[in-house]
């Protein structure tokens, strides 16, 4: 799955005579969606958050980093998330159990080499050593398995929490107001997030996408991965605070939906939105732009909703960067859509595209050929041929004599 996003570190790896571990510049943040926008090729992110989800780790094997260190256990064992061994499997080193003060012991910018559980930083007589945990695939899949059997309470908490956010998103939810109405109505819609399956998927929607040419409806960091594949995206879904999406994708968009928070600033830099030559629709919600996005695929009256790159099993909600909480949308959002949305994994397995004529074309010749050589075996067969080969031969040359 990581394939394509492995990175090549070998200019932080060290060569025959170097110190062992890799190297890098530390980028130093309590929580990774802080320091992410900063992290380079090489560096070595240093947090304090434990069960990073699978997207968060898609962003940092994108990014390249060279290792990461976790003041916090990797696992909370909560549930088991799967960002770490995510990590692990694109060949990035992780160490963690640092305690709260590596936030303060390690500067950002600073040299550092990380090998196994050991921190080395800064360089010369002013290098400090810190002790931690290196963290093996072994050791692990322990954990994960020691998570998953707490799982019950958490989704207990994802059952409350998903009752508290339906008392409060009711109107939005179960009937669809605030929502704008799409112009194509009763045509398939495919939804896209930017999980980490997301390009995966989409490649197998080759023969549905070319014969069925679904709305699609995408988040902007979704849409801009579409749109390097050459996948138009219709209707734009994108969070008030990070901004507008790039000018490529607002050309090809018939409407840009801009998801606000419930209580957040109002302003949020002075409404960019407003400054846009594009069609815009505001939606105040706590939900996030791939659950309105869905949401506007059901309010479409869609006969079918293909969803590429979102959540779907329990682990993956209770996976969410902020756990039960953040899953109750998506857990109410998919129960809105019930049968009507089929993951992007499985439409090939359920679509092999529309029949053609030459379809039936060639199915008929076969079973021409198939007869012809079943009459061929039989004393009636090859008198049959042979009347019929020689009224074909006498046909011919009648008209050639002609």
């Amino acid at each position: 799955m990581f394939s394509a996003l492995r990175t090549d570190v070998l200019s932080s790896r060290r060569h025959r005579d170097d110190p062992p571990g890799v190297a890098g510049r530390a980028r130093v943040a309590a929580r990774l969606d802080d320091l992410l926008p900063a992290v380079r090729r090489g560096d070595i992110v240093v947090v304090d958050q434990s069960d990073l989800d699978r997207s968060t780790a898609r962003d940092l094997v994108a990014a390249g980093v060279a290792g990461l260190v976790n003041a916090a256990p990797m696992l909370s064992g909560r549930h088991p998330s799967r960002g770490p061994r995510d990590l692990l499997d694109a060949g990035v080193p992780l160490a963690d159990g640092f305690g709260p003060e590596l936030l303060v012991a390690v500067r950002d910018g600073e040299p550092v080499r990380l090998d196994g559980g050991l921190l080395h930083c800064g360089a010369g007589e002013g290098q400090r050593t810190l002790t931690g945990r290196g963290v093996t695939a072994d050791a692990l899949a322990l954990e994960v398995e020691t998570a998953r059997r707490s799982m019950l309470s958490q989704t207990e908490a994802l059952a409350h929490a998903t009752s508290v956010l339906l008392r409060r998103e009711d109107d939005l939810v179960l009937h669809g107001l605030g929502l704008p109405r799409l112009v194509h109505r009763d045509r398939h819609v495919l939804v896209a997030d930017d999980g980490a399956d997301l390009l995966d998927e989409m490649a197998g929607l080759e023969i549905y996408l070319d014969e069925q040419r679904p709305l699609v409806v995408a988040t902007a960091r979704a849409a801009a991965l579409l749109e390097r594949r050459g996948t138009r995206s219709a209707v734009l879904v994108c969070d008030a605070e990070t901004g507008a999406p790039g000018a490529g994708l607002l050309e090809s968009a018939e409407l840009l939906v801009v998801v606000r928070r419930r209580g957040g600033d109002q302003a949020v830099a002075t409404r960019w939105w407003e400054r846009l030559g594009v069609q815009v629709s505001v939606v105040d919600t706590d939900l996030t732009g791939a659950d309105v996005a869905l949401l506007l695929a059901e309010s479409s009256e869609a006969p079918l909703v293909v969803g590429a790159g979102l959540s779907t099993g329990l682990e993956d909600l209770l996976d969410s960067a902020d756990g039960p909480g953040r899953g109750a949308g998506t857990y109410l959002t998919r129960l809105r859509l019930g049968s009507r949305l089929v993951p992007a994994s499985r439409v090939p397995q359920l679509y092999a595209g529309r029949v053609r004529p030459w379809h039936l074309l060639a199915v008929m010749l076969a079973g021409f050929l198939a007869l012809a050589a079943a009459l061929s075996v039989t004393a009636d067969g090859q008198v049959w041929l042979g009347d019929l080969q020689h009224w074909f031969s006498t046909t011919i040359g009648l008209e050639g004599s002609s």
